[in-house]
């Protein structure tokens, strides 16, 4: 008896199943608001020098409004910015405006016919309320040397989150049921009936005595690894085919996540609205996820996993020959769309390449190193400082690699998933990457060196490839 065969007796997608992926949903709902609101905390906005000799000045005399006189004092203190700039006007430096009598200024004066000599903002900064009244930005001045200090703060978030999940990890074991499939991997068949029972009393299935009797019959009679060694995430890098699509999977996590998290947080740098733009930005995510609910059986999971990185990393590219705006913003969302199909597959895609026994280590080391992405995304845009388009540039190259990296790992759909690590290294396997014996009979036993000792492990071949179940 397979562990689908469990899941049709006791329901695949029954109320337990709902139930817990709504707890999960409510969990995710609430880790997306804590995660992106550093987007509005520390929202950027257009600041420029504080001018104390020009604020004696009184624009009344010329009929000037409140913003109309500041827009006229700023365009006689404050150098007009570089071609590279998203801003009209300098935000670290203004014209040192010493020897001029505020009594001889008026709108239109060009300062650089007098002086062209600049300073640092030594009195301070005034800033663009029109989006945000405040933020910690305003409240700390966090501008010009400054200006990473946010991202560092976001960064380090960050890496709570990876320490977190590493540590807390093992806590929430205590809360939550282990997978039934994988207890029954690990030979935990007291532990695995009493789950499964939970299951089938909230679906509301009914199962005889002779079901357990013949579950552990099955257990028992299934070959026994020689090693009485518990398989590990050293697992992972032992046998060749196993270690290349391990490395193959934590670099495109950490792709993944880098991308994903650098456009959301950059998502109010586009040129239109930072509201409309962020909840398009959120929004975009919703088709597609729905598109990945149907096109990984449509077209299977590597064509969708390379082509949305590959995607993706052609939309940050094109962003550097589009001018801050909507055509811009629209660029940017298609990247978005493309990453969030990324991220959505990936998680499927990893866990259909490790065996059972070392499944969780294997999803719990990529997304580890997943975690790695989302700290660096932050540290990413201070490099902006140098070129102001160079963060889209990285996000760019690093998809497109990832894409081609994609192209290494075997495709799954259709396959039964491998269960021991011997399954795991040969699974996906070329035939020119197969010895000669087992290119001619893939039912013969396997033999697979097992480095530490010199011991090996047999395990006999699948002898088809059927259709194996995926939780939606």
């Amino acid at each position: 008896m397979i562990f689908e065969d469990i899941l049709e007796k006791i329901g695949v997608f029954g109320r337990y199943q709902q139930r817990l992926y709504l707890a999960l949903c409510l969990r995710t709902f609430c880790s997306a608001m804590i995660t992106l609101m550093h987007v509005f905390l520390a929202g950027e906005m257009d600041h420029w020098c504080q001018t104390p000799e020009l604020d004696i000045v009184n624009c009344t005399k010329w009929s000037l409004d409140k913003d109309q006189c500041i827009e006229a004092k700023r365009s006689v203190a404050i150098p007009p910015a570089g071609s590279d700039s998203s801003y009209e006007y300098e935000n670290c430096k203004r014209y040192n405006l010493t020897g001029i009598e505020p009594s001889d200024w008026f709108p239109g004066w060009v300062t650089s016919d007098v002086t062209n000599d600049t300073l640092q903002c030594d009195a301070g900064w005034v800033y663009d309320t029109s989006q945000f009244k405040t933020s910690i930005v305003t409240d700390f001045d966090l501008v010009c040397n400054k200006k990473s200090l946010p991202d560092l703060a976001q960064s380090m978030y960050f890496v709570g989150v990876l320490f977190s999940s590493t540590f807390v990890g093992a806590f929430s074991d205590n809360l939550l049921s282990e997978s039934p499939r994988w207890l029954l991997s690990k030979g935990r068949i007291t532990e695995a009936q009493r789950v499964i029972r939970r299951i089938a009393k909230v679906n509301k299935k009914d199962l005889p005595d002779e079901f357990f009797n013949n579950l552990e019959l099955h257990e028992q009679e299934k070959p026994q690894e020689k090693s009485d060694k518990q398989p590990n995430v050293f697992y992972l890098f032992r046998y060749p085919y196993l270690r290349l699509k391990t490395i193959t999977l934590m670099f495109i996590w950490f792709i993944t996540t880098l991308v994903y998290y650098g456009l959301s947080l950059s998502s109010g740098d586009l040129g239109v609205d930072f509201y409309v733009s962020f909840f398009v930005s959120g929004a975009v995510e919703i088709p597609a996820y729905l598109y990945v609910m149907f096109a990984l059986d449509w077209f299977g999971r590597k064509p969708n996993l390379c082509g949305s990185l590959v995607l993706g990393g052609i939309a940050c590219l094109l962003t550097l020959l589009i001018k801050s705006g909507v055509w811009k913003t629209v660029v940017a969302m298609i990247g978005k769309f493309a990453i969030t199909i990324t991220f959505a597959i990936v998680f499927i895609f990893t866990t259909e390449q490790f065996p059972t026994v070392v499944r969780n280590v294997g999803l719990g080391m990529c997304s580890a190193f997943g975690r790695v992405g989302s700290v660096s995304a932050p540290l990413i845009f201070i490099i902006s400082e140098f070129w102001e388009p160079l963060p889209f540039v990285v996000f760019g190259v690093l998809s497109i690699a990832g894409g081609l990296a994609s192209l290494i790992l075997p495709e799954t759909k259709g396959k039964n998933l491998p269960e021991t690590i011997e399954e795991g290294e040969q699974f996906g396997k070329k035939p020119d990457m197969l010895s000669d014996d087992q290119a001619d009979d893939k039912n013969t036993s396997i033999n697979i060196p097992e480095p530490a000792n010199g011991s090996h492990h047999k395990v006999q071949a699948p002898e088809s490839i059927n259709e194996a179940y995926i939780p939606e």
